[in-house]
């Protein structure tokens, strides 16, 4: 669904356990340049699954891939993430968001960063 982003955006903005850690330095797709670490940054794909009448349910796939120069704070990043992402439910942005759940989670360290990235499929209608 389109609007998955601007629900990833708004959720985790408004959470203080996310927010306290990057601010609002919360994008989607690109981070801009000369942005400081710890950052997060997100991307939406999704299929949606048709019965024979319309569009049943949306299964979007969110990336989040959380930046760091600090392995901790990436990991606690990546947690409050996790907590605030996963099992979520309710209507945001004309989106009734019926479950959200892991699907994955890695991490590399790449041009002296800490790079955590969690999946997450959206199920919504």
């Amino acid at each position: 669904m389109i609007k998955i982003g601007q629900a990833v955006y708004y959720l985790l903005t408004g959470d203080t356990s996310v927010s306290s850690y990057v601010g609002t330095k919360i994008f989607p797709l690109v981070i801009p340049e000369n942005t400081e670490t710890p950052v997060i940054v997100y991307e939406r794909r999704g299929d949606p699954e048709y019965n024979k009448d319309s569009v049943a349910m949306y299964n979007t796939l969110v990336y989040i891939t959380i930046i760091s120069d600090k392995y901790t704070e990436a990991i606690n990043i990546t947690q409050a993430v996790s907590d605030r992402l996963e099992n979520y439910n309710g209507v945001l942005f004309g989106m009734n968001i019926r479950d959200v759940e892991v699907t994955n989670v890695q991490e590399v360290y790449t041009e002296d960063k800490y790079v955590q990235e969690i999946s997450f499929n959206f199920f919504s209608n």
